[in-house]
């Protein structure tokens, strides 16, 4: 674990190593921002090569208040926009208050073909929830719409009745074997959801 002072926030977890059963605990709910905005907490966690017991040193490093977070979704089966405002609804209930929302577009599928044109929407919000339980939050609430199996099932992409991507956590950097922040293709390749998501920055 490497702790390094800078001028921006950078904190980066490296979790590729941990059974999933075990992350949340050894997460401490522990990525958050610096309590002094002008220093900057980067924390490299490598488990496979330093001891559990240092994880512990993150939760007297870090403020343990709301996180900022981007998401961005995606419906394209039977009515994509009742799909959207239902899945706002559940965000709202269960993850954090929504601050801010870009407009609710209509695009054309990425990386697979269908004749069902997608309606997306990306909104920023805050959440107390580490990047673990968020994910498994969100992934709860696409089940509950009716998305049993993501594209990594398949190992394709489908038409689906609701897709919730973590975009941005703080300025955390979070990898693991189900999760990677920042979503990297729709930060920087797909332009219809960088166009969203520059509207909420």
């Amino acid at each position: 674990m490497t702790l390094v002072l800078r001028s921006s926030v950078n904190i980066e977890l490296d979790f590729t190593s941990v059974e999933e059963s075990e992350m949340e605990d050894k997460m401490i709910n522990a990525i958050k921002k610096a309590k002094n905005p002008a220093i900057t907490i980067n924390i490299a966690v490598k488990f496979a090569r330093t001891s559990l017991k240092k994880l512990f040193i993150i939760k007297y490093l870090v403020d343990m208040s709301y996180n900022t977070v981007v998401l961005l979704l995606g419906s394209n089966i039977n009515n994509p926009e009742h799909n959207i405002r239902m899945a706002l609804e559940k965000i709202e209930n269960n993850v954090g208050a929504i601050l801010k929302n870009s407009e609710l577009i209509t695009s054309e599928p990425v990386e697979f073909v269908s004749s069902n044109k997608f309606r997306n929407i990306a909104v920023q919000l805050k959440t107390q929830l580490s990047p673990v339980l968020l994910l498994k939050t969100l992934k709860e609430i696409e089940n509950q719409m009716g998305r049993t199996k993501d594209s990594g099932f398949f190992n394709e992409y489908q038409d689906r009745i609701i897709d919730i991507d973590i975009i941005l956590y703080n300025n955390v950097r979070f990898i693991s074997r189900k999760l990677t922040i920042p979503h990297y293709k729709n930060l920087y390749e797909r332009e219809f959801a960088k166009d969203l998501i520059n509207e909420i920055m």
